[in-house]
């Protein structure tokens, strides 16, 4: 499946020149514009990005993974982006050092995805569309944003394609192997962001419609699990060591499902029918937050079902990744190629769905899975970047296709004007 063999010399040309071109960019953009990239400073550790550079540096040093709690242990966070840090900042040292060698370490990862894209775009449809997609990544501005921000979605991008690459390859030839592989990239998957922890329900639905005989379904599964609890169960005693409970990922303060709620809610309505809650009193358990969509269907059914399957879709849309205007493109012309791309990628799939191309359902099944863990919280736009390279696959085989239809057209009236 990663092999291109096959593939014609113009092809792979093509490919690597593009590649190339991303590097390069990338590189140039995050060495011009370096620190102008922080969303914080050191000093005040004002935001996520000196906030992670803080916990690498506390991690190295003495050997805790903090966040806003130092000097204890935190569970604020996953530990995988501050790990990450803290080898760099091992070898690099200071903070200036380890953020230009974490940006061009991304930088590669950004060229890497290309080649991961097409592999991926070529199984789904076919080589002319998986060049395509590249083309379009390659003039995707938040792309080249994520290699300089100093944040998860560069390295998470990488191990996401990775893994729907081997769950493509695992469903086209089975092996345990493949699912140990699958297993492994969950469980790294986790260490970044915890609500892709459910990834595999895709994989089974897949094998439902694919109808593979349960005994495989059994082994693949029990194998897909005991690799990625084998992989997080240091995790899971640090935590119990820490905190003598166990928790599987995180424990954070702040409830973004109450920041998810419908606007307007809880209203004064919510706190008569519920006096247990107090207006005055800050709660954001899961325990209110379920009472307050409640009441939300019961006395706006409407609404609220309208605000949590169509509203908020489109709220994860509606942004894009893209936090500092750089080479002279403002944040309007970006959010403009954003939008652009998100219809031609649900217009592609559309097209696909119309021509039953059976590639598609993992891809599809993967956009849904990714908007419906998102739906209950705060939308933003960080959220819906690691699926964008489905939307850009999609949008290119809408545009090959119309290419190919238009050459056709071409063709035959040529031949009509000048028959043999």
């Amino acid at each position: 499946m990663f092999t291109l063999r096959e593939e014609s010399l113009r092809t792979k040309r093509i490919l690597f020149a593009l590649m190339a071109i991303v590097l390069a960019v990338s590189a140039f953009t995050a060495l011009y514009y370096g620190d102008a990239f922080l969303l914080g400073t050191y000093e005040k550790m004002d935001n996520d990005d000196v906030k992670y550079m803080y916990a690498a540096k506390v991690l190295l040093e003495e050997g805790t993974l903090v966040y806003k709690s130092y000097p204890n242990p935190t569970l604020f966070i996953m530990p995988g982006f501050p790990v990450m840090l803290a080898f760099f900042m091992w070898i690099f040292g200071d903070y200036e050092n380890t953020a230009i060698a974490v940006r061009l370490f991304q930088c590669v990862l950004q060229a890497a995805s290309v080649y991961l894209l097409f592999v991926i775009a070529r199984h789904m449809f076919n080589s002319r569309v998986a060049l395509v997609a590249c083309i379009i990544a390659a003039l995707y501005p938040p792309n080249y944003y994520t290699s300089g921000v100093i944040l998860s979605e560069g390295i998470f991008q990488i191990i996401f394609l990775l893994m729907m690459c081997m769950t493509l390859y695992a469903l086209q030839k089975p092996s345990v192997g493949k699912y140990i592989a699958i297993g492994a990239l969950l469980a790294l998957c986790a260490y970044f962001k915890p609500q892709f922890i459910l990834f595999p329900l895709i994989i089974g639905v897949t094998w439902l419609i694919r109808r593979v005989p349960f005994k495989k379904m059994v082994l693949y599964t029990a194998t897909i699990v005991l690799t990625a609890c084998l992989l997080l169960s240091p995790w899971w005693v640090r935590n119990y060591v820490h905190f003598g409970k166990f928790i599987p990922f995180t424990d954070s303060s702040g409830n973004p499902m109450l920041m998810g709620v419908l606007p307007g809610e809880p209203s004064p309505g919510f706190f008569k029918e519920y006096p247990q809650y107090s207006p005055d009193v800050y709660d954001d358990s899961t325990e209110k937050v379920g009472h307050i969509i409640l009441y939300s269907l019961k006395t706006k059914p409407f609404e609220t079902i309208k605000w949590y399957l169509f509203d908020k879709t489109i709220l994860a849309f509606e942004q894009t990744f893209y936090w500092l205007d750089f080479w002279g493109m403002s944040y309007p012309f970006v959010l403009a190629l954003h939008i652009i791309l998100c219809v031609l990628g649900v217009a592609g799939f559309i097209a696909a769905l119309i021509k039953r191309r059976g590639g598609i359902l993992v891809a599809a099944l993967t956009v849904a899975y990714v908007i419906g863990v998102h739906i209950p919280f705060v939308q933003f736009s960080r959220y819906m970047y690691p699926i964008l390279f489905i939307f850009t696959i999609f949008a290119a085989y809408l545009i090959a296709v119309l290419i190919q239809s238009l050459s056709s057209r071409r063709s035959s009236s040529v031949t009509r004007l000048y028959p043999q």
